[in-house]
């Protein structure tokens, strides 16, 4: 889990990866949760992520309170306000 900010975008971007034999025992949405705890405390307003249009973590990141922004034919950028 880490965030960094896209300078082409002037965003806040989360990267989240789980090892696929770790998935489906919650720690994404833990280490999520986490991850946009910390960035609010460091400043951030927001945070978005552009996961690929048939990954299932899409879910998660609903969950956690993401929204979409919006889609292509390759992604779908989720965003969740902080503040």
């Amino acid at each position: 889990m880490a965030y960094h900010i896209d300078s082409k975008h002037n965003m806040c971007m989360a990267d989240v990866i789980i090892a696929s034999k770790y998935r489906g025992r919650g720690y994404g949405k833990a280490g999520l949760l986490l991850l946009c705890e910390q960035a609010k405390d460091n400043g951030m307003d927001s945070i978005y992520d552009d996961i690929a249009i048939d990954n299932t973590a899409v879910g998660l990141f609903i969950k956690c309170g993401f929204t979409e922004e919006y889609r292509t034919e390759e992604i779908i950028m989720l965003k969740k306000q902080l503040v």
